[in-house]
């Protein structure tokens, strides 16, 4: 009875949402649900519809296995077998038909999120990469380009702008110690040769 009632409840969703749509059968394949289709409905036309007769692929392949999957012409087919009365010979077939097209769609759309996501997420750790590497190559670079000077003898009066207090700081503070150092010997040395010792 309440197998009854959640069929019928996803029927009147079915009749609002055309993806899907849920058939009952007896194991010969006779249609228990839904009630359209049942053998008495249609013994009125003398037709008795049957998914034997209807899609004999489905109904082979559902022979064969308890339970499965089956895509024909763009309709997915899932189904399981059950037995609604222990200790029976005989078993329902319960089938959740589904457009494929509508069942996909959300997998389109998830790929869609995913791959916009991908991209978004790759420009930030690029656009993070460039800020990083500019915070820490631009300074190192300052501090070689004043290295080289004095090694050429000559001083570089601007200072190098940076206010952090890392491993690069360090190295700065000791650069601008190496070139003060240097510039007071520079001025000793002119003092000397001036004769102001």
């Amino acid at each position: 009875d309440n197998f009854l009632e959640i069929l019928n409840a996803s029927h009147t969703d079915e009749l609002t949402n055309n993806s899907y749509q849920y058939l009952l059968l007896t194991d010969t394949g006779e249609y228990l649900y839904p009630p359209e289709k049942r053998p008495y409905a249609q013994q009125r036309q003398h037709y008795q519809a049957s998914l034997k007769t209807e899609n004999p692929e489905l109904f082979k392949t559902m022979m064969n296995n308890q339970q499965g999957v089956h895509l024909n012409n763009g309709i997915i087919s899932t189904y399981q077998q059950f037995f609604p009365m222990l200790g029976s010979a005989h078993y329902w077939v319960l089938i959740k038909q589904t457009n494929e097209e509508i069942a996909l769609a959300r997998v389109h759309q998830f790929t869609y999120i995913f791959t916009v996501t991908v991209i978004i997420l790759i420009i930030l750790v690029l656009l993070m990469t460039h800020w990083a590497t500019k915070l820490l190559v631009h300074p190192l670079l300052q501090v070689n380009l004043h290295l080289k000077s004095l090694a050429q003898g000559k001083l570089i009066e601007t200072n190098i702008d940076y206010q952090q207090t890392d491993e690069i700081g360090e190295l700065l503070t000791a650069v601008w110690q190496v070139k003060n150092s240097i510039k007071n010997t520079i001025v000793q040395a002119n003092a000397i040769a001036a004769g102001n010792y």
